[in-house]
């Protein structure tokens, strides 16, 4: 998504007790990137829209969190096409790492 104002947000923890502490503030986005990364799976690959050439780590996890796959890629600018490999059906999420962005999606394969 691009945007001329990075996003920041923070966490408010409570404790049982009704004591609360705020997490790091984390900025998401930079005011000079005009442009973002796109993913998607299909059955057959995963599809990359990226906005200038470089490497990338592509990483499948299950819903719990635990980590299937992970894969450096490198992207040309433009659309790409990477090969999916054979997972059993299932929850999963696809996150490309790239450029410091990162870009999730949850698929499910039948």
């Amino acid at each position: 998504m691009a945007s001329d104002i990075p996003v920041s947000y923070r966490l408010k923890m409570v404790d049982l007790d009704g004591a609360a502490t705020y997490s790091k503030i984390v900025t998401l986005g930079d005011p000079g990137n005009t442009y973002a990364y796109s993913i998607k799976a299909s059955p057959a690959t995963y599809i990359v829209t990226a906005p200038a050439a470089g490497s990338a780590i592509l990483l499948i996890t299950d819903i719990s969190g635990r980590q299937l796959y992970q894969q450096r890629v490198t992207l040309t600018k433009g659309i790409n096409t990477i090969p999916a490999g054979t997972l059993p059906a299932g929850s999963y999420l696809l996150t490309l790492l790239a450029d410091k962005q990162r870009c999730t999606t949850k698929f499910v394969r039948y």
